[in-house]
């Protein structure tokens, strides 16, 4: 994974391979890349599940820039400590940021 589409792609092929245990989830998400490459992706985690590109409500929203959301992805980067270096901030419920691994994983 070496640009935020990609991230997209691999994080979309989890999504749609277990739709039913990404439902448990029961939450909306939206991840907003800003930079090369960036964009906004909506992950419906919740019947029916789905992915969007572009903009839409969601339960919690992540906002990031280009690199460290290539390098969280790859696991070069520690998501809490992100979170407490201002490098990802997080809109809406902080704790559905946290159930985040069943995708991101």
């Amino acid at each position: 994974m070496n640009s935020p589409q990609d991230v997209i792609k691999t994080w979309t092929a989890r999504v749609l391979a277990d739709p039913q245990g990404i439902a448990a989830l029961d939450a909306t998400y939206k991840f907003i890349v800003k930079g090369p490459g960036g964009g906004s992706w909506v992950f419906r985690c919740k019947n029916p599940v789905g992915v969007s590109e572009g903009e839409g409500a969601a339960d919690c929203t992540i906002s990031m820039n280009a690199g460290d959301f290539v390098c969280l992805a790859k696991g070069e980067l520690n998501p809490q400590m992100a979170f407490m270096s201002g490098k990802l901030d997080v809109e809406g419920d902080l704790e559905l940021a946290l159930k985040l691994g069943s995708i991101v994983g």
